[in-house]
């Protein structure tokens, strides 16, 4: 099962963002009058994030954590990162890392309390010494100390994106048909990941951080987002994400921890900084333009679209449906 593209590229009856945004606001509305909404139903969450410089940039600790405070939520966010590395030497070094914050190296706090969720990134590019076979060794050693201490665990991989490289057209990269054996480093796109979650010990749920820069890129291009040309857009170097991606990354995460509608969901600290002239200015447009993106990303039945007159009931009952659809692969 992939996860929903966005309306231009499934050829469906899309409503581009402003539609997608005036539609996501009214199910929201409705959510907040049924107490339907993630502030609604507040969850109090323990996760584990482990990774490196890729997914580090999702900001569990602080982005994700505000996101989860101001919707009414508690998140107690925890991560081993080790930059530059991949599970594989992660699973057989847990000793080793960049910081490993609150409750120590992996391997120390996955035996040594419980946790509501446990999210890891598989990471082959070539150059880092690890296949895609390793990738899934690593997330199954790690996934099963974690189940062994907590059984309800909800695993989730957090799926990063490829190196934005000169000219590359990102929408088409990750289009493009892959038929991994699990001996290569991979430079990633979509099939990739599909093979990564098909191949680990499940269920496991998806953040789909790739997919999201993947609508994100054809809108882009077709004019949608406010003062964007690509997805090349939300790179600060060739494979890290610059301030915009950063939130995009980060809103992601937070939907699918808490299930929850990215609409409306913002917190400081994604405004531009001095260090790197690749960031952007984070408009109220262009947050709506990107928590519209996500939005309709984690629609995993399908192109938001608006409902014909006298069915908008019918859309609101569909909507109540998919909310426990979001992020999932193999079910929970």
């Amino acid at each position: 099962m992939k996860l929903g593209k966005s309306a231009t590229s499934r050829g469906g009856r899309g409503v581009g963002v402003a539609g997608a945004v005036l539609w996501a606001w009214l199910l929201g509305w409705v959510g907040v009058c049924f107490g339907l909404t993630g502030a609604g139903r507040a969850e109090t969450l323990s996760a584990y994030l482990i990774g490196n410089s890729l997914s580090f940039d999702a900001r569990i600790r602080t982005g994700v954590v505000d996101m989860a405070t101001k919707s009414g939520h508690v998140l107690d966010a925890h991560e081993h990162i080790w930059g530059g590395h991949a599970l594989k030497h992660i699973a057989a070094d847990p000793d080793t890392f960049s910081f490993a914050l609150w409750e120590g190296p992996w391997d120390e706090a996955l035996t040594g309390r419980t946790f509501d969720a446990l999210i890891m990134e598989p990471f082959t590019m070539p150059g880092f010494e690890s296949t895609g076979n390793e990738e899934v060794a690593g997330f199954n050693v790690i996934a099963n100390t974690a189940r062994a201490t907590s059984p309800d665990v909800r695993v989730i991989m957090y799926q990063a994106f490829p190196d934005q490289v000169a000219a590359m057209n990102y929408a088409t990269h990750w289009d493009a048909p892959a038929t991994p054996t699990g001996d290569e480093t991979l430079q990633w796109n979509r099939d990739y990941f599909d093979w990564i979650a098909a191949q680990v010990q499940g269920p496991i749920e998806v953040i789909p951080v790739g997919e999201v820069l993947y609508n994100f890129d054809v809108r882009a291009r077709a004019g949608q987002i406010d003062g964007f040309d690509s997805a090349a857009d939300l790179y600060r170097d060739v494979r890290h994400l610059n301030n915009v991606g950063r939130y995009l990354a980060s809103l992601t995460f937070y939907s699918v921890l808490f299930d929850d509608s990215p609409v409306g969901v913002y917190t400081l600290g994604y405004e531009t900084g001095p260090q790197w002239p690749s960031d952007r200015a984070l408009t109220p447009q262009v947050r709506a333009d990107v928590q519209a993106v996500v939005w309709d990303t984690l629609n995993t039945s399908g192109p938001m679209t608006l409902p014909e007159p006298g069915v908008a009931w019918a859309g609101v009952f569909a909507f109540l449906g998919l909310r426990r659809r979001i992020g999932t692969r193999g079910g929970r």
